[in-house]
């Protein structure tokens, strides 16, 4: 069986001050109980062996699946902070999975599996189907990730930290709209805000690109985001050096805060996410159009450039 990573390595080297490959670079991490930070190879991090193996209920290599989105990461995430255009292309190929695998890659996924069904049928709870329910969700979580607000904020007064849970429940508005929060970086933090309908793209004349907006947030609330991280985290938080990882030991060695359903306050019911689960197929086809062009979103699971990322299509 092989290791396989919930948390791209190529994500989590962002978190190093040492330059190279992402997957290379050493981060500092704290973990449950230890008495300090220690340094670690991203690549060694948050692995699971057989966490993906192909099983009769999910037949496909879950773990190289998800790596024609991972191998892309490092520049795109550059990209996004640094507040680049960012074409349909790269955002619906690459950063629309990625969020949406952060949600469901690791092993929390299992405990809230296990919760939702636990009182309907036990005997479905087992490795194959854990991994085949991955591949439902993410196809039924693609449409609210899309729709929803995005927004990087930035932190010029306090560095960031991230965890192996890797994401957190969070707002950058007034707190009315608990959205999802996932730190890119030591300096940046891209937050969603569910919303019911909004315009993803926009066309700047030769091609479509994503509609992002940017902010900052304060030292206050960046450090208050940390502590959350360190609350939520199952084992570990990483950082960029000791000395942001450190304050943070007392949260992390306390009752862990069990992080809910990433989007039970979205107000999305189940049958909602069932009737737009292939909307993302949709706009994968039509952001090769101008506006003028598209007169329909149709639906087909037709490979367009088999270099790119495209989801594993379950249909039930």
């Amino acid at each position: 069986m092989t290791l396989s990573h919930y948390l791209p390595a190529a994500y989590l080297g962002g978190f190093s001050s040492e330059r190279g490959a992402r997957r290379t670079r050493r981060v500092w991490v704290l973990r449950r109980g230890a008495p300090g930070p220690t340094l670690t190879r991203a690549q060694k991090l948050l692995r699971v062996r057989g966490l993906y193996e192909p099983s009769p209920v999910a037949p496909v290599d879950l773990e190289r699946h998800w790596q024609r989105y991972e191998r892309k990461l490092p520049s795109v995430i550059e990209m996004l902070v640094s507040g680049s255009v960012m074409d349909a292309g790269t955002w619906l190929h690459v950063l629309v999975p990625f969020v949406t695998g952060t949600l469901l890659r690791g092993p929390e996924f299992e405990r809230r599996l296990r919760q939702r069904i636990a009182g309907i049928d036990p005997d479905l709870i087992s490795q194959g189907n854990e991994n085949g329910a991955r591949l439902i969700e993410s196809q039924r979580l693609f449409a609210p990730v899309m729709a929803a607000h995005w927004v990087v904020l930035s932190s010029p007064e306090s560095e960031l930290v991230s965890s192996d849970l890797g994401w957190v429940h969070a707002s950058p508005y007034d707190g009315q709209n608990i959205g999802v929060g996932i730190v890119l970086d030591p300096r940046h933090v891209l937050m969603l805000v569910p919303e019911v309908a909004r315009p993803v793209l926009t066309w700047e004349g030769s091609g479509w690109v994503a509609t992002i907006e940017r902010g900052v947030i304060s030292g206050a609330e960046a450090r208050g985001l940390n502590e959350l991280q360190a609350h939520r985290a199952d084992r570990l938080i990483v950082g960029s050096s000791p000395s942001v990882l450190a304050p943070l030991r007392s949260a992390l060695n306390g009752p862990r805060i069990d992080a809910p359903e990433p989007l039970g306050a979205w107000g999305i019911d189940s049958w909602t996410l069932v009737v737009h689960e292939f909307e993302w197929w949709r706009l994968a086809r039509a952001i090769n159009r101008s506006p003028a062009e598209i007169t329909d979103f149709e639906l087909s699971f037709a490979i367009a450039n088999d270099d790119d990322f495209w989801p594993a299509v379950v249909l039930q």
